[in-house]
């Protein structure tokens, strides 16, 4: 095991002990709160046919497996702050020659509080360690959480260990009713603990800071101009990079529920003197549990999460829908393109699920994924327990 290996996950133990600490100064501020736990079990049966270490492997022959995937989840309401915290711990079987049994961790952080009339706080934390996060959100019903860097490539490769973080922290400041400043920072690794033949994935850290001011035009329509810099460290195979981008954002509220989100601007990487531009495009619609989002997005002199320093294109969609009282749709995809490595990358699944009474629900699903030569194929049902809503008051 790599030092490398070691030093990295102390990093995310250092903003998990930052993010309880932020929690612990934010608590007792509130006279009152109100707070909701969830707890949920999911137990997932089915068959497969995921290679067993490296890509290049198409039309294995289907193999079972077996998963469970408990998870808590605290939300804590005040007056002035929101805190959301939620752990998933992943467990699989997979019925291969030799069998293969792993287990990973997923926890999200997120605070949002407002120290003061005009200023606003917010600090969220992603550490995920399972190879297929993606199923287990579709599975329970989990949108995305959104804003900040996150890598777009999810390992897949089942004996290889790797640890994704990403942070963010942010600050707005109210100069006037209309107008606003934005200061925020990042800093995002993902580790592969083995090393691996003719490889393209390495060791990598990404630190990011931007400056922005927004203008609220109208009740719907807000502009926004915003300068950002950031830097991707690799631990081999690819060198450092440093790049700099200024965009132009609006934000319009089409309807009630329907936003619109756009932003883009040029961008210039040091080393190579590349200029280059930036795009960010977004519409989605959130009404009650229903959640739609569909969005573009365009990166140069920046990282996937596999390769080095890439020019990418990001195609993403999420959708949750209510079908009825008790059934409901979870759908996932995203797709990805890069040069100069010209690798590409899809994923896509679905679960339809069905309420049985108060705390029980099952659901049948499958998803695919394909990157480079590499191609993978899951169908399951699964059995889940939910407990949600318990609510209690701090003093």
């Amino acid at each position: 095991m790599s030092s490398s290996f070691l030093k990295k996950p102390r990093i995310a133990r250092i903003t998990l002990i930052a993010l309880v600490c932020v929690i612990s100064g934010v608590l007792p501020l509130q006279a009152e709160r109100k707070q909701q736990y969830g707890l949920s079990v999911d137990f997932m049966g089915g068959v497969t046919d995921q290679p067993e270490s490296t890509g290049g492997a198409r039309g294995l022959e289907m193999s079972e497996f077996y998963s469970v995937y408990p998870s808590v989840s605290l939300t804590s309401l005040g007056q002035h702050s929101t805190i959301f915290l939620n752990y998933n711990f992943v467990a699989e079987r997979f019925q291969m020659d030799p069998h293969i049994t792993t287990t990973s961790h997923a926890f999200t952080g997120r605070i949002e509080a407002q120290p003061s009339n005009t200023t606003h706080f917010r600090l969220s934390n992603t550490l995920n360690t399972a190879p297929d996060y993606s199923t287990i959100n579709v599975l329970k019903g989990i949108a995305p959480m959104e804003g900040g860097f996150q890598y777009i490539y999810e390992p897949q490769l089942y004996k290889r260990s790797n640890i994704s973080n990403s942070s963010n922290i942010g600050l707005d400041i109210d100069l006037t009713d209309k107008s606003f400043l934005t200061f925020s920072a990042s800093g995002s690794f993902r580790n592969y603990e083995e090393e691996e033949e003719r490889t393209s994935q390495s060791d990598q850290t990404r630190v990011e800071g931007n400056v922005g001011f927004s203008h609220k035009q109208s009740k719907r329509l807000t502009w926004s101009l915003k300068y950002k810099v950031w830097q991707n460290d690799y631990d081999n195979l690819y060198e450092t990079t440093r790049s700099h981008s200024a965009t132009f954002g609006i934000s319009h509220e089409l309807s009630p529920g329907w936003n619109l989100n756009l932003e883009a601007g040029p961008s210039f990487a040091e080393k190579t003197d590349d200029l280059n531009y930036l795009i960010n495009a977004n519409i989605s619609k959130q009404f009650q549990t229903n959640h739609f989002s569909v969005g573009y997005s365009h990166s140069a002199s920046d990282s996937t999460g596999v390769g080095g320093t890439t020019e990418s294109h990001h195609i993403n969609l999420t959708f949750f829908q209510s079908l009825g009282r008790t059934t409901s749709l979870n759908f996932q995809a995203s797709a990805f393109k890069q040069s100069p490595y010209d690798y590409e990358g899809l994923y896509g699944s679905l679960a339809l699920s069905q309420q049985l009474g108060r705390h029980w629900i099952a659901s049948i699903g499958a998803s695919y994924r394909a990157y480079d030569l590499y191609t993978s194929k899951r169908f399951y049902a699964s059995i889940g327990f939910r407990i949600g809503e318990i609510r209690a008051i701090r003093g």
